[in-house]
């Protein structure tokens, strides 16, 4: 896995020294904040390092991987690889305290499609990808509207 897809170490972003923005701060159970700067381009992979070890997500936009992960930069990253990350199993039974092992998950084999047919997975599964971005923003925008409106309601405030 390591030549195809290889790791890198997420920056460290105390919650602290985080300043609200549109960038998306990932660690290993996912999305935990967001921050005014990026430290990477989007497209990108996360993988759990500590915590939620071999957690995987996809980040379309930049985003900001903090410590607790590993990622793929943009480079190396396609919806193909997330989906075939899903089917590994990166954690390794030998050791006291849960975590990946850089060096353990890049040792793992990873079948590689022809250039053919990952277009073609490309081709069809971006859309659907864009989609879903799509709808969970929608679905933000309106629990936002929801929790703005609903107390307004409920003290008479609205007919």
């Amino acid at each position: 896995m390591g030549t195809v897809a290889p790791l890198k170490y997420g920056k460290a972003l105390k919650n602290d020294d985080r300043v609200p923005g549109p960038f998306p701060v990932y660690g290993s159970s996912g999305i935990v904040g967001t921050h005014a700067k990026a430290l990477v381009p989007g497209p990108t992979i996360i993988v759990g390092r500590k915590g939620n070890v071999g957690s995987l997500y996809w980040s379309p936009d930049d985003c900001h991987p903090i410590d607790t992960v590993y990622y793929i930069d943009s480079e190396n990253s396609s919806l193909f690889l997330y989906y075939a990350l899903q089917q590994m199993t990166f954690i390794s039974t030998d050791v006291a305290v849960p975590g990946l092992n850089r060096d353990f998950a890049h040792s793992r084999s990873l079948l590689v499609a022809d250039q053919k047919i990952l277009r073609l997975f490309e081709d069809t599964a971006s859309p659907l990808h864009q989609q879903m971005e799509l709808l969970k923003r929608q679905n933000a925008s309106l629990a936002k509207a929801r929790d703005l409106l609903l107390p307004k309601l409920m003290n008479g405030e609205l007919a």
